[in-house]
């Protein structure tokens, strides 16, 4: 296993061992390579959240010696028992709403509905640094009854 005691505080670098051990195998991804899709982050999708990327679960991972015994080899949307309740937040800074937008067509890309995303019209990062009471209805109803997005009761 790679040391990066050197640099990096045992806190930081717990994490990997779940993020890199579930990951797809990258390890053919050069460093360099690494950076020039963190740059692309930065100008085309988030100036706040691309230069986080190294630190978060996509930055090291290419040098992370061990997989998972039991993960996902493959990439694509899973088969899912429930639909998955996605939230766009109109001016987040670290998740912009493109990437929620995109974030559902991958996972309902097999054709089949796994997620519909809601769009809440607010400021901040998440849906609940804005109070909306419509959103936070959703969010229960999903959570306490399955209920997903804006379906009516039966």
């Amino acid at each position: 296993m790679k040391d990066f005691s050197c640099c990096l505080p045992a806190s930081f670098t717990r994490p990997y061992a779940i993020w890199c051990g579930d990951s797809i195998d990258n390890h053919d991804v050069t460093t360099p390579e690494v950076f020039k899709e963190i740059i692309r982050i930065t100008k085309d999708i988030s100036n706040i959240h691309g230069p986080l990327a190294l630190a978060s679960a996509t930055g090291l991972c290419h040098l992370w010696p061990a997989r998972a015994v039991e993960r996902r080899a493959e990439q694509g949307s899973p088969k899912l028992a429930n639909p998955i309740l996605v939230i766009g937040t109109s001016y987040d800074p670290v998740t912009p709403i493109a990437s929620a937008r995109k974030l559902v067509r991958r996972l309902n890309a097999s054709g089949s509905r796994q997620a519909v995303m809601i769009h809440h019209d607010g400021t901040g990062h998440t849906s609940l640094a804005m109070h909306s009471a419509c959103t936070k209805d959703i969010i229960k109803r999903y959570f306490a009854e399955g209920v997903v997005g804006l379906q009516t009761r039966s």
